[in-house]
C-alpha cells in the first residue's frame, strides 16, 4: 500500500515530540506570492530544554535519518519539519518507541518555517534529502532548493555550518547549480557529509543502479 494512503494512528505518548508553531499568516502570504519576513523566531532551547547544538531536517519522510542520527548523536538536537501529517505521525511513533529525547517534529511547510521562524546563525547543519524534484516544467518553481532558499540557509547557519543536499535527479542538480550561481551568498564546497544514514529512498535507488548526487556547502567562518 502507498505509504501516504495507509492509515496511521499517533500513539498518545508520541505527541510530546510534535511541536506547535503558528505559520498561518506566512503561509497565506506565500500562496499570494508575497514576501515572507522573519517574525518572532522560535526558541529551540525552549523546545529541547537545553542549549545543545541544533540541526534541521526539512522533509524527513518516514523519519529514518532523523531517528538513526538522533540515536547516535544524543548531544545534538535535531528538529524535523515535514509537510505530510501522516509522516509526522510515523516519525513520532518511531521516536517514542526508540526512547529518544533529542528530537522534535513540526507539521508544516519547511520553506515557510525556515523563512519566518528560524533565527539568524542558530543551526549547525541543514539537511535536505531527496526532495520532490517537480520534473514538469510548469512545476519547477515549486522546487525547494532555489536561490532564495539558499540565501535563507546561509542566514540561519552558524559560521562553519553546513548544508547537505542529496538528490537522485540530474536535472535537479543542474537547476541547483544555476540557482547557486545566482544567489546572493557565497558558500564554500565541502566534503564532510557528517554521519549520514541513507534513507529508504536512497537504498532503493542504489539497488536499481541509479546515481546519487551529494552536495555539501559550508558557510565560511
Amino acid at each position: 500500500m502507498n505509504r501516504y494512503k495507509k492509515r496511521v494512528v499517533l500513539d498518545p505518548k508520541a505527541k510530546a515530540f510534535i511541536m506547535e508553531v503558528d505559520l498561518l499568516p506566512e503561509q497565506a502570504l506565500m500562496r499570494q506570492n508575497r514576501p515572507v519576513a522573519l517574525r518572532e523566531p522560535v526558541s529551540f532551547e525552549t523546545f529541547f530544554q537545553n542549549s545543545n547544538p541544533v540541526e534541521l531536517e526539512l522533509g524527513f519522510g518516514t523519519g529514518r535519518f532523523i531517528t538513526e542520527f538522533s540515536r547516535t548523536h544524543p548531544q545534538v538536537n535535531l528538529f524535523g519539519v515535514e509537510i505530510t501529517r501522516k509522516m509526522v505521525y510515523v516519525a513520532a511513533n518511531k521516536l517514542f518507541q526508540a526512547g529518544l529525547r533529542n528530537v522534535r517534529l513540526l507539521h508544516a511547510d519547511g520553506e515557510v518555517f525556515l523563512k519566518a521562524k528560524v533565527a539568524d546563525q542558530c543551526l549547525q547543519r541543514v539537511h535536505v534529502y531527496f526532495p520532490d524534484p517537480w520534473v514538469k516544467k510548469r512545476h519547477i518553481k515549486r522546487r525547494i532548493v532555489n536561490r532564495v532558499f539558499l540565501d535563507q540557509v546561509f542566514r540561519v547557519l552558524v559560521p562553519g555550518g553546513r548544508f547537505n543536499f542529496f538528490t537522485d535527479h540530474a536535472d535537479y542538480v543542474d537547476y541547483f547549480l544555476e540557482e547557486r550561481k545566482n544567489c546572493s551568498v557565497s558558500f564554500q564546497e565541502d566534503s564532510d557529509i557528517g554521519d549520514y544514514v541513507p534513507t529508504s529512498y536512497e537504498e532503493k535507488w542504489v539497488r536499481q543502479g541509479k546515481p546519487i548526487f551529494r552536495t555539501v556547502l559550508r558557510k565560511p567562518e
